[in-house]
């Protein structure tokens, strides 16, 4: 784990030490030939762990991850996992099973990576590392990911989510007794408990039994809500993709119009229509509906966001009237101006005044009888000084030409040689930056990870808070009275304060 895989490696353009490669393929076959076993502790093959949890009245412990290139996972498994500490903290409460989504396929069977995405889609595992604490039978009752602080941290951290189990179990025995409103209050205590992802899979009998006593409650309305904004997800994403964004808008449009949205699912839905005036590049039309989100609900998430873009779009209005006034004022300046066409030279096209050259013929030789010749063998004639000189004007013009000819090309070359220079340095230049770009989605992906994995953690913790915010909203009528005789004794102590603070002020003045 120290070096990383060859993979990682090589996309840090690491150099790899064949020797360590040659030295690891034994390692290699070995795993290849036992798959069922990932590490010393863990199992792959999920059939068999469920058995072994069932017969050892265990629970089951679910690594989805991605042991060659995904960052938390490795830290996960270097700082806890892989810690004989931790081992010894889960053994009577867990049977360990890794799914891995390695890059290196050949690090699993054709088998295994195959029950590891039909596992994936099972568990609507979306992101790396995902932990999912079950019961025996594969049912969820906690989820959670990578978390820093060592085995031990880990360790107590697991040991809160077991009492997850505690609730789901003592609620689900109470449903199973009770009937109509409590049997419904016990069912949704037990489900709410119940990571999100595998509410509707895992639990389905559950569910419909509490849609079914109790379909206008909190849970139920959560998970109606979040199924009509997947459907609109694609809907739109459908939309999007056809570039109708036309379309998306008379969607949008439709579906606000039918009154039922409010709240966040309007403004959701706003949204949509929002980023297609912006495709559109229709600025005013995108301002109104800005408006239309904030009045759904200023202080929400997607109130707060709006304010964003309305910043832009302002930003973007200012700028095309920069561009508009601009584009006025080169029009009156150059209007009624055209320029003629010529070669960046200012000479013919290259090669038009050569092929004149090369093409043109001779003269032929005057006087061509034999008794002209004969006599003026020998002798040199006005004439033929006169036919000589000609032909050596016009071969001298047609060199000159040539000459000049040759020296605009070579102008024109040096010129484009220039510019291909200049072009290869911005080309240079460009590389450095997508290279710089690379780097940072490369720690935009890192960071994002940190993320994701810190905002299981806080769902989790929201979790809690929420069960125990009800229960302190269940106890607060029982309170009541004692709250309002507390109040009471508190006003009475304020005016004595008072009393006493105006008797300090007196004796001070005295």
């Amino acid at each position: 784990m120290r070096d990383g895989s060859l993979a990682q490696r090589r996309s840090r353009n690491e150099p790899i030490d064949v020797m360590k490669v040659k030295s690891a393929l034994p390692l290699a076959v070995v795993l290849a030939a036992a798959p069922a076993l990932a590490a010393p502790g863990w199992h792959r093959d999920l059939a068999t762990a469920r058995k072994l949890a069932a017969g050892e009245k265990k629970d089951l412990l679910l690594d989805f991850t991605g042991s060659d290139w995904c960052s938390s996972c490795i830290k996960l498994k270097k700082e806890v996992f892989s810690h004989k500490e931790f081992q010894d903290g889960v053994a009577d409460k867990f049977v360990l099973v890794e799914l891995d989504f390695p890059r290196d396929k050949s690090i699993l069977t054709n088998e295994m990576r195959a029950q590891n995405e039909r596992l994936k889609e099972e568990y609507r595992v979306r992101a790396f590392p995902t932990v999912l604490l079950c019961d025996a039978k594969g049912r969820p009752y906690a989820q959670t990911g990578y978390r820093a602080g060592g085995p031990e941290a880990y360790l107590e951290h697991l040991e809160e989510a077991l009492q997850q189990r505690v609730v789901r179990d003592e609620a689900l025995a109470k449903a199973a007794e009770a009937k109509g409103k409590e049997r419904a209050a016990m069912l949704e205590k037990a489900l709410a408990i119940v990571p999100g992802a595998n509410l509707l899979s895992m639990y389905k009998k559950e569910y419909e039994e509490l849609a079914k006593l109790a379909p206008g409650c909190k849970l139920v309305s959560a998970v109606e809500s979040a199924g009509r904004a997947r459907e609109q997800s694609e809907e739109f994403r459908k939309f999007f993709t056809d570039a109708d964004y036309e379309g998306a808008i008379r969607r949008a449009d439709g579906l606000v119009e039918a009154g039922r949205l409010k709240g966040k699912e309007k403004q959701q839905v706003l949204f949509y229509k929002l980023n297609a005036y912006m495709a559109m590049e229709k600025i005013e039309e995108a301002l109104k509906v800005v408006d239309e989100i904030k009045s759904a609900g200023p202080d929400s998430r997607f109130g707060k966001e709006a304010d964003r873009f309305r910043l832009h779009l302002e930003a973007l209005k200012l700028r095309e009237k920069q561009v508009r006034e601009a584009k006025r004022k080169e029009g009156g300046a150059g209007q009624g101006k055209l320029a003629k066409p010529k070669s960046k030279s200012g000479a013919l096209p290259e090669g038009e005044e050569r092929r004149g050259l090369l093409t043109r013929e001779k003269p032929a030789p005057a006087g061509d009888d034999a008794s002209a010749k004969k006599e003026n063998e020998g002798k040199p004639s006005e004439a033929g000084l006169k036919k000589h000189l000609a032909e050596t004007q016009a071969e001298l013009e047609a060199v000159t030409r040539k000459l000049a000819d040759d020296h605009q090309i070579w102008e024109k070359t040096e010129q484009d040689m220039e510019a291909s220079k200049k072009a290869i340095a911005k080309l240079q230049g460009a590389l450095e930056r997508e290279q710089a770009k690379y780097r940072s989605m490369e720690q935009t992906i890192e960071r994002i990870e940190k993320e994701h994995n810190a905002d299981h953690d806080r769902e989790a913790a929201l979790q809690k808070q929420r069960e125990e915010r009800q229960k302190a909203l269940e106890n607060f009528e029982d309170n009541q009275d004692e709250i309002t005789k507390l109040e009471k004794q508190a006003e009475k102590l304020r005016r004595q304060a008072e009393e006493l603070r105006k008797r300090a002020e007196e004796l001070r003045k005295n």
